[in-house]
């Protein structure tokens, strides 16, 4: 039997696979959607939980936000080629990037913590 967290890690990581082929796919087309990356963490780390836990919610929010923080820098950030240069310069993103953060911060948040069992019903005898 699987544990939960290596459920929660493998649906996060292979969420984040499929954002990051959505977000390549978007790219072909003309569209930058890093946010895409982060939102496939996000969606991956919750959809395997089988609980909910808020601790799991803000580890994926910051996986989530990391992730989309690589896209961005490898894709569209030209400035230096560090990531630490990508870190220092955050400030300088446009308002809809920061905005993007944000929503993927709460995404993972929200997915990532998993969602409540519910209680099974008994089954009423006949």
């Amino acid at each position: 039997m699987t544990s939960e967290p290596i459920l929660r890690l493998a649906g996060a990581a292979a969420g984040g696979g499929i954002g990051y082929l959505a977000f390549r796919a978007l790219e072909d087309q003309g569209f930058l959607a890093v946010a895409v990356v982060g939102a496939g963490v996000a969606l991956g780390g919750g959809l395997l939980a089988r609980s909910r836990r808020i601790g799991w919610g803000v580890f994926v929010a910051i996986l989530a936000v990391v992730a989309t923080a690589v896209v961005e820098w490898k894709h569209s950030f030209r400035a230096d080629e560090s990531f630490a240069s990508f870190v220092t310069n955050v400030g300088s993103l446009s308002t809809r990037s920061k905005l993007s953060y944000l929503a993927v911060a709460l995404a993972g948040l929200w997915f990532g913590a998993g969602r409540p069992r519910r209680a099974s019903r008994p089954v009423a005898s006949v």
